[in-house]
């Protein structure tokens, strides 16, 4: 019983979770480029509009971590430490 609450904790929540230090959109960013084949330059432009979009996003994620702080869900500290540095 005790497994089947925390299967549907996760169902239901686990978007207030959206960055470890593991991963996280704070990952995937340096990531990107690398991930991407550049062979046209609108493969360039799309990147760049990617980048220019980044301030945004994080914005919205800042968002969600405080609704998850009001909720009282929120990731154990150790899962966090070498996040914050990296955004």
């Amino acid at each position: 019983m005790k497994r089947e609450k925390h299967w549907c904790f996760l169902l239901l929540f686990s978007f207030l979770f959206p960055i470890n230090y593991m991963e996280g959109v704070h990952i995937d960013f340096q990531r990107l480029a690398e991930w991407v084949t550049f062979k046209t330059a609108k493969d360039y432009e799309d990147m760049i509009s990617r980048y220019e979009k980044f301030d945004k996003l994080a914005k919205e994620i800042v968002e969600v971590l405080k609704e998850g702080v009001k909720m009282g869900k929120v990731n154990h500290a150790i899962s966090m430490v070498r996040s914050c540095g990296r955004i």
